[in-house]
């Protein structure tokens, strides 16, 4: 999936697959709020270690993304 269909799937919005510095932008911080997320994430999946796969544990957040994404519509 390139940046554009991430991007469109997530706005809503379409735009021109030829255009796409307009909407895909760097950070130009470190955004380490971001960082902790992945970081607690990552704890709670590791809190499963050996008690589901790696591939569970992957499609459990597959499933998670999913969901959060269609209760923002």
């Amino acid at each position: 999936m390139t940046e554009v269909e991430i991007y469109e799937m997530w706005t809503g919005e379409k735009h021109d697959s030829s255009n796409v510095t307009s909407i895909v932008t760097k950070l130009g911080a470190p955004r380490h709020d971001l960082q902790r997320l992945v970081n607690e994430i990552k704890d709670v999946v590791y809190a499963y270690t050996g008690a589901i796969s790696v591939t569970e544990a992957i499609g459990a957040l597959e499933l998670a993304k999913m969901e959060i994404h269609q209760e923002q519509l």
